[in-house]
């Protein structure tokens, strides 16, 4: 019970101090209203935050889901040429077109 009466004391006695004003000088404005800070920009931080952290996560997957499983032109062709599906003059005349 002693210490509910001694809570009761410090909040009392504290409530006074809060109440009072914040005043720094003339045209003081506290932090959050001097000239909108971020509030005049509204959401656009944190659209723009998501949108770069999006746009970090595609150009990662992109840049480590490439690997070496895609075949050049060439490796193409030459596979191809390998199965029978074109002949010489054909796969000289493509390598030609390639390079």
């Amino acid at each position: 019970m002693r210490f509910v009466h001694a809570l009761a004391a410090s909040v009392l006695t504290a409530t006074p101090a809060l109440a009072q004003p914040v005043t720094q000088g003339p045209g003081y404005c506290p932090p959050m209203w001097d000239n909108w800070g971020w509030m005049g920009l509204g959401p656009l931080p944190m659209i723009v935050f998501i949108g770069g952290l999006i746009a970090l996560i595609v150009f990662a997957a992109r840049w480590f889901g490439q690997g070496s499983s895609r075949a050049s032109a060439l490796d193409i062709l030459k596979e191809r040429y390998a199965r029978g599906e074109i002949d010489q003059t054909e796969f000289e005349r493509r390598k030609r077109d390639i390079a």
